[in-house]
């Protein structure tokens, strides 16, 4: 059956049509589209927005955060309807690359049994040593037998303590040593220490460790060593990864370099990669920090995370 449509048909169905969007709002119905997102590549392409028919336009897009793109279009008007407005832009300049701005300081620790494990072997691939001792040598620099041999291009402080253990702790003396760029605890023998020191990982997933020395009842020296700032254990202070200050590419994979924060009471505290600064009391010493951008690689044996952390008191000895 065929419908047939009169000039009265006409005026009743625009009748209609004028008081449904009267009903709504006068303005039509806003159904924008999704909004388009920048690319991820380093050149950052703009988004653009629209809106259909009878509808107000859709949001610009966004450019990806560190890839210095521009701004996204506005969207457009649909029929009745307002422009959508446009995407903010990303940052302006792109990072540079880790390997031209990363200065990384030598932070390490190590404790063991004076001489070597020896018949006290330290579990199978983890360490986890607490003790309370006196201080009985304390030198400065690698010392013979000595738990940290740092290669000749590695500059810093290293403090070698010789520790007798108050009750068996698997070894009568104990080799504690740390590596910073300078030290500024002056230990002393004869003072006695506490000493705990915990050690996994390594190899094939990152290095796991971590260092806390005092001599009363707050921390006096902390290094910590991890894949990440959430395997740091034990720290006199709150850490979380700060921005990104660079980008590689390899060709295993892209990674990135990170500033540090350190929380303090009036809010965190941004540490420069590679910086030493003083927070909440304590030398904060950011031993480098950084992380690839995917969780898989184009190679099996490679990744890039790690993160390396001291914190000293700076404090005598009395």
């Amino acid at each position: 059956m065929k419908t047939m449509f009169s000039p009265l048909n006409s005026l009743l169905v625009a009748a209609l049509a004028a008081g449904f969007a009267f009903a709504c709002g006068g303005s039509g119905i806003s159904v924008p589209r999704t909004t388009a997102t920048g690319g991820a590549s380093p050149s950052g392409g703009a988004g653009s927005g629209g809106g259909d028919p009878g509808g107000s336009g859709g949001a610009g897009g966004t450019t990806a955060l560190s890839t210095g793109g521009s701004a996204g279009s506005a969207g457009s008007a649909g029929s009745g309807g307002s422009a959508g407005s446009g995407g903010s832009p990303s940052d302006a300049s792109p990072l540079p690359v880790c390997a031209d701005v990363l200065k990384t300081p030598a932070v390490d620790s190590c404790a063991r049994p004076v001489g070597g494990w020896g018949n006290v072997p330290p579990g199978s691939g983890s360490t986890a040593v607490k003790l309370g001792g006196t201080i009985t040598a304390v030198a400065k620099g690698p010392v013979t037998g000595g738990c940290l041999q740092p290669g000749s291009t590695t500059t810093g402080d290293l403090v070698a303590l010789t520790v007798h253990a108050d009750s068996d702790a698997g070894a009568a003396d104990w080799d504690v040593e740390y590596l910073v760029p300078a030290n500024n605890v002056a230990w002393k023998a004869g003072q006695h220490i506490d000493v705990a020191y915990t050690q996994s990982g390594g190899g094939w997933v990152p290095l796991v460790s971590s260092l806390t020395l005092n001599f009363g009842q707050a921390v006096d020296v902390y290094i910590g060593v991890g894949g990440r700032d959430t395997d740091l254990s034990d720290v006199p202070l709150t850490f979380r990864q700060g921005p990104a200050i660079c980008l590689e590419h390899h060709t295993c994979g892209d990674w990135s370099g990170y500033d540090l924060e350190v929380k303090d009471a009036g809010g965190w505290v941004r540490i420069p990669y590679g910086s030493t600064s003083s927070v909440a009391g304590y030398i904060v010493i950011h031993g480098g920090m950084a992380e690839q951008l995917t969780a898989n690689t184009a190679c099996a044996d490679w990744y890039v995370s790690h993160v390396r952390v001291a914190v000293l008191r700076g404090v005598n000895a009395n």
